[in-house]
């Protein structure tokens, strides 16, 4: 490979998720080398979903991704209760060996994705870790054999394992894992996860095939957390029969849909969760004939995410802000969101983040509504025409204690 070509992608893997600077000097270089994909490469940088999906990361999921340094309460993440770092196995392990030390607790996520990425994991697990580490990994499914990945998810302290893509070997034995990320491929899979006696976190991505399995999951000892995950456009008569087998203390449901329908049976199938704390319903078609009046008995419901969904009326709204323990709220890439929608926000006494990239209709008249919110701690405006950023300076400086993003 070329060595400027290696540098820039070097550069580009350290990078943080937000930082422009070396995909343009990237893009800058391509075209010196009279290469078409210089253009190509900054429009997808600039595109406004691209740009406010980086944000959002930020924002909603508290990570500090690719730093080779931890993150600080500079970095303004002080208010958002846990951080995740992710980085490269390598970069830690060089900070391990400067012999530094956190000011706070931290999730330690580590990104392999080659082979060698596996013999700096076991060094790092050879080494002793600061105090208030939790370490974590995410991992390719094509190493994710059970030959390369057993001595290391065998150690106490490996406490977190995300496997990307689908899984062809067996699980092996994971007594420790607290945290596991997965799709699951066959129903031995929820056999092997049945397994694991101190798994307290489990995100399974899955289809209509494994819905006999499902409702097995409740038998876990220490599950503190469940999030179900669709594949696919699974058709909605598929999802409320899903719904119906999954057990009754699912703390996070996510929709994977383009466009869809949100119907009665699939609503009430929704409601059946009480104890649901997290929502995705991307693309959805929220129909004024529902219910909306039902939807605060989810009276644990925490986050919910409505990108791109249509259909926003005063019923939903004010439902929304009756939700007594909603504390984010993604509206963002919503065609039909109005102003006068976001008056019956006012009336929340836990809404702490609202998203609200890329909406069209939006105005600067938003704003005291906004402001009128009285448990609003951070807003997302990017990428709303008539909203300027010297709108967002000026919603900033008047709310000062606020995270106005970007």
């Amino acid at each position: 490979m070329d060595a400027a070509l290696q540098g820039f992608l070097q550069a580009i893997a350290d990078a943080e998720s937000t930082d422009e600077l070396p995909w343009m000097a990237f893009a800058d270089w391509l075209e010196e080398q009279h290469d078409p994909a210089s253009g190509l490469l900054r429009q997808m940088w600039e595109h406004p979903l691209a740009h406010s999906l980086r944000v959002l990361r930020s924002m909603r999921d508290h990570r500090i991704i690719g730093r080779t340094q931890p993150p600080t309460p500079d970095d303004g993440f002080q208010r958002l209760g846990w951080v995740e770092w992710s980085l490269k196995p390598g970069d830690f392990l060089r900070w391990l060996a400067s012999g530094q030390t956190t000011q706070w607790p931290l999730w330690v996520s580590l990104d392999v994705r080659q082979p060698r990425q596996l013999l700096e994991m076991r060094q790092i697990l050879q080494r002793p870790l600061p105090a208030g580490i939790r370490l974590g990994m995410s991992i390719e499914a094509a190493l994710a054999d059970t030959e390369l990945l057993a001595p290391l998810v065998a150690d106490p302290r490996m406490m977190g394992l995300e496997i990307e893509g689908d899984l062809r070997a067996p699980l092996p034995s994971m007594p420790n894992i607290r945290y596991l990320d997965l799709t699951v491929t066959s129903s031995s899979t929820l056999s092997e996860i049945l397994a694991m006696p101190n798994l307290e976190r489990l995100r399974v991505r899955m289809d209509g095939r494994f819905l006999g399995g499902i409702r097995t999951l409740e038998s876990l000892p220490k599950l503190q957390e469940l999030v179900l995950h669709t594949l696919g456009n699974m058709p909605a008569e598929l999802i409320v029969r899903w719904a119906e087998q999954v057990p009754l203390r699912v703390f996070g449901l996510s929709l994977n849909h383009q466009l869809w329908d949100l119907t009665e049976d699939l609503f009430a199938a929704i409601l059946q969760f009480r104890r649901l704390e997290n929502l995705w319903m991307p693309g959805a078609w929220l129909q004024d004939s529902l219910e909306w009046e039902a939807l605060p008995q989810l009276t644990q419901l925490q986050r919910l995410t409505l990108l791109g969904s249509r259909g926003y009326s005063q019923r939903l709204m004010r439902a929304l802000a009756e939700l007594p323990k909603l504390h984010e709220l993604d509206l963002s890439h919503s065609p039909t969101l109005q102003d006068i929608h976001l008056r019956a926000l006012t009336g929340s006494q836990s809404l702490v983040m609202l998203d609200l990239v890329s909406c069209p209709l939006l105005t600067p008249n938003c704003l005291p509504t906004l402001q009128a919110i009285p448990s609003l701690q951070g807003v997302n405006l990017a990428f709303n025409d008539a909203i300027s950023e010297g709108h967002r300076t000026q919603l900033q400086q008047q709310c000062p204690t606020w995270i106005v993003h970007p």
